[in-house]
């Protein structure tokens, strides 16, 4: 800078000399120059400092841009703009802003499968023995039911089945939400949903299974623990298949309290310690004060162990009402109304007719049921995802009275009143992508008036109690939300006549 300064003084001097410009001139010329370069820095060292901070981006002209976009162009891959597409559907970017509040509000869950199954009866069964109840009773006496008073005991059965859920959940307000759920099944079964097929003359039976009302408001910390459901919903107890079939649902009004003591902060109900109560009716009887009903309550407790593992327990009391029959009085049937609208195999029973007529019988229970029920789970993280889970579960009728049996039968009945289950299962807890996988087995012991034998697991022994024996099976995802079920159920008689059978079930599932 210097340097320049004095080259521009000494062409001036030079300039001076040689007559071309006065000194006057030359003076002034380089006093205006210190002038213009003064302004000019001070002007650059205010642009400087009001930029402080400011990143600088150097112009690239427009035919530039579009020869660096068509490069880049080239250079991705389809595939790669295919992923971002797919991902875009499936997390439903930018779904929420743009669609309404109450179709957000909804929740659908379906559910779909597809069996293949086979009852399979020891050649040793006891044949024409066995009475299906359900058909004596409809008929109005053994005679008049003819061939199908009995049971099949003996002839093998191959049958294809389908099964179809729709679960729609709307958050309508506030901590409030409805449910309505339709699914197929028999209208007169209230335990499965399985639809037999083979049956040209008929459309599948489809109906609706749940609709309820759920009020479950918030505590200090936004997790919940208080709840009420009215309606017709999912079991609300901690239950394995040992007292109540997966598939049965219960109709009538239920709360839970829970209370977070072991302070996890999780979101959802709390599952520290847990009561619920609730009442449900079973058969409403228009011209007499006995309507069936169940009372029940459970206290639950669930132990954190580590961050993904658990112990639960829950102690229960399951008390039917208005469940014995009554006999009639003599060429009466005002107390017909007492015989159960469902019956399975296995409670002791008495026919409450009571006429001169021998072809005539109506079956009724014999036993209150008075349920007391203690179940156990052990869940550990294993493997990564997968989880070890093991169930005990038992139950003893406290209801049995034998001398009121007895009175009732017309001889003496022995006590058969408990039944056990134990289960272990590891893998998934549900299967959501190929490859995952999940294998169990139980055992299960069950005798004649533990329980009521309308509402056990469908599928084990072909449903009903007094039966013993074990199941096995193994689950695999051969797709997102697919899977493939196999089990192999065996049982077999504990008190009445010899009677084994064998179930093979293969289902193809989906969930979605």
């Amino acid at each position: 800078m210097i340097e320049l300064r004095e080259t521009v003084v000494n062409l001036l001097e030079g300039l001076v000399r040689r007559g071309v410009l006065t000194d006057a001139d030359a003076r002034q010329m380089v006093a205006d120059a210190q002038s213009k370069a003064q302004t000019q820095a001070a002007a650059l060292q205010q642009q400087e400092k009001s930029e402080e901070g400011a990143v600088r981006v150097t112009y690239v002209p427009e035919t530039v841009k579009d020869e660096i976009q068509a490069e880049v162009a080239k250079e991705v891959a389809p595939a790669v703009v295919d992923d971002v597409v797919a991902r875009a559907k499936e997390e439903g970017w930018g779904v929420p802003g743009a669609l309404p509040s109450w179709v957000r509000n909804f929740d659908i869950d379906t559910r779909i499968r597809m069996r293949g199954q086979g009852d399979y009866f020891d050649d040793q069964n006891a044949a024409n023995t066995y009475l299906n109840f359900n058909k004596v009773n409809q008929a109005g006496g053994i005679g008049k039911a003819g061939v199908n008073a009995l049971l099949n005991t003996t002839e093998d059965r191959a049958r294809m089945r389908g099964y179809l859920r729709v679960d729609l959940k709307a958050d309508v307000a506030t901590n409030l939400t409805a449910r309505i759920g339709v699914s197929t099944g028999a209208a007169n079964d209230p335990i499965t949903k399985n639809a037999t097929f083979g049956d040209y003359e008929q459309k599948l039976n489809f109906g609706v299974h749940n609709v309820s009302l759920d009020w479950h408001p918030t505590n200090d910390r936004g997790t919940r623990n208080f709840d009420i459901m009215a309606g017709r919903f999912d079991n609300p107890f901690l239950h394995s298949n040992l007292i109540w079939d997966q598939d049965l649902a219960f109709e009538g009004v239920v709360g839970t309290v829970g209370f977070d003591v072991f302070r996890r902060n999780t979101q959802g109900f709390d599952r520290g310690i847990w009561l619920t109560l609730g009442a449900f009716p079973l058969q409403e009887i228009e011209f007499a004060q006995a309507d069936r009903w169940l009372y029940a309550g459970q206290i639950g407790l669930e132990l954190p162990i580590g961050s993904s593992s658990a112990f639960r327990f829950g102690a229960g009391y399951f008390a039917y009402s208005n469940m014995v029959g009554l006999r009639n009085a003599p060429d009466s049937t005002l107390t017909d109304y007492t015989a159960p609208l469902l019956l399975a195999r296995g409670n002791t029973l008495f026919d409450i007719r009571n006429d001169l007529d021998p072809s005539t019988n109506l079956f009724a229970l014999a036993s209150d049921y008075r349920l007391e029920n203690l179940l156990a789970q052990v869940d550990f993280a294993v493997f990564g995802q997968n989880h070890l889970i093991f169930t005990a579960d038992y139950v003893d009728n406290r209801g049995f009275d034998p001398a009121a049996v007895e009175a009732r039968v017309g001889q003496p009945v022995a006590p058969r009143t408990k039944a056990r289950e134990m289960e272990l299962s590891i893998g998934r807890d549900r299967m959501r992508v190929a490859r995952d996988w999940r294998v169990f087995g139980l055992y299960r012991y069950v005798q004649r008036d533990s329980m009521v034998d309308a509402f056990t697991y469908a599928d084990f022994a072909l449903g009903g109690t007094d039966n013993q024996g074990f199941v096995v099976g193994f689950e695999l995802g051969v797709a997102k939300n697919t899977w493939i079920t196999t089990r192999w159920l065996s049982s077999n008689e504990i008190d009445g006549p010899p009677l084994g059978i064998d179930v093979l079930q293969v289902d193809w599932n989906m969930r979605f």
